[in-house]
């Protein structure tokens, strides 16, 4: 934030010191904040991030934690075979993630329906650990002042329920 070079990971809070921000209201008030601040430009690349969220994920021993990582792009990715190796990768290790991608504006998603992998897994064998939602989508069908609990019933689809309760209730 504040750079004048494209960064394809960095903290949507602005601090790279704690970049987390817990629980979904938190999340869109964080986005609602800074979405002004962020110019978003291409090329889109997801698997930089990815890759420090693995890295991330290995060094975690604690057996309680869980992570949802929401990543928020405008457009279509351009490392796409990278970014299905990274998190193939991550679900075949079964390591405690859940990836959800807001799609923000009008542009072409259709290569995140390939990451969500509600049609087609990502590797044989590795479980559907994305979920894609378009957030343009999700407020234009919702009805007046339910947007935010819409998106927010939509982006936990994936998240194993028994972590759901607690990521909510936080």
């Amino acid at each position: 934030m504040g750079a004048t070079e494209v960064s394809h990971c960095f903290p949507l809070n602005g601090n790279t010191a704690d970049p987390h921000i817990t629980g979904v209201e938190d999340v869109l008030a964080t986005y609602k904040e800074r979405v002004n601040q962020i110019q978003m430009m291409g090329p889109t690349k997801f698997a930089p991030v990815i890759r420090q969220c693995r890295k991330l994920l290995e060094e975690c021993n604690d057996p309680k934690m869980y992570f949802v990582m929401m990543i928020l792009t405008d457009g279509e990715i351009h490392d796409m075979e990278e970014t299905i190796n990274e998190i193939s990768a991550i679900a075949l290790k079964n390591l405690p993630v859940s990836f959800v991608i807001v799609g923000v504006g009008s542009e072409d998603f259709s290569n995140m329906v390939r990451l969500d992998g509600d049609e087609v897994a990502l590797k044989v064998g590795a479980p559907d650990i994305v979920q894609f939602v378009k957030y343009q989508e999700v407020v234009s069908r919702s009805e007046p002042g339910m947007a935010d609990e819409n998106l927010a019933s939509l982006v936990l689809e994936e998240i194993p329920n028994q972590f759901v309760t607690s990521f909510v209730k936080r």
